[in-house]
């Protein structure tokens, strides 16, 4: 919605996404307005990233196949990579700071959930190789 205010012979006029809740007056061109719009916007996309990489992790966690010993090397490695892969949709210019985008947040979920998928099937050939040299190494 689109609203008009007038003023000493001069019109201006404003988008307002929210039809709502009005504009406040000093909305028109005002440059802190509109920095801590950005501000917001930059900190959602942000906290996208983290909530992809976070429910990433709570999903892999009820998986138990694999689960690692120590519970907080899964949520590490898929928080870093979300914060990676958040970075990268922000360079691919889908979503990442600048607005929370849905494609940013499947491309961030996705990639978190393929790093510890990845890493529990690094871990268990590693681990399935050294019980087969043990067992070798008994054999006579």
């Amino acid at each position: 919605i689109i609203e008009v205010s007038c003023s000493g012979g001069r019109c201006e006029s404003h988008a307002n996404p929210n039809p709502l809740v009005p504009l406040p007056s000093h909305a028109s061109n005002s440059e802190p307005f509109h920095a801590a719009n950005r501000d917001y916007h930059r900190w959602m996309g942000i906290a996208l990233w983290i909530g992809a990489g976070a429910l990433a992790s709570l999903i892999a966690w009820r998986i138990r196949p694999m689960r690692p010993r120590w519970w907080w090397l899964e949520p590490a490695l898929s928080l870093a990579v979300a914060l990676l892969l958040g970075t990268l949709a922000t360079a691919l210019d889908f979503g990442g700071w600048s607005e929370p985008d849905w494609r940013a947040g499947i491309f961030v979920f996705a990639g978190s959930f393929a790093a510890i998928a990845g890493s529990r099937i690094i871990r268990t050939t590693r681990l399935s190789s050294s019980a087969s040299d043990a067992t070798a190494a008994d054999r006579p």
